[in-house]
């Protein structure tokens, strides 16, 4: 049995709810959605990894501008200015 389209935006809509609740807690920030992306992570070619996180631009960081979530982990990363193609990461937490 399929999932109506209904029920499906309800759910991810209270899954997205439930992100900005667990940044707020965790990293006293405030978030606005940004996206989803897919993401595959290897080790030594090898996948370890493969899912989607979730995009939230945070605001009252004081390091980070952006926050990628999964079911999994919580990461608050500092993006650096535009000029830049890398990232720090400045907090993990395990949700």
């Amino acid at each position: 049995m399929f999932e109506s389209a209904e029920s499906l935006l309800a759910r991810k809509f209270e899954y997205s709810l439930q992100l900005k609740d667990a940044i707020r807690r965790l990293h006293g920030c405030e978030s606005e959605y940004a996206g989803r992306e897919e993401i595959m992570e290897t080790f030594q070619d090898e996948t370890v990894w493969n899912g989607y996180v979730e995009i939230f631009n945070i605001s009252g960081h004081p390091q980070a501008t952006r926050c990628y979530s999964s079911s999994e982990r919580l990461v608050i990363a500092r993006i650096p200015k535009p000029s830049s193609h890398s990232s720090l990461v400045s907090g993990s937490r395990t949700l």
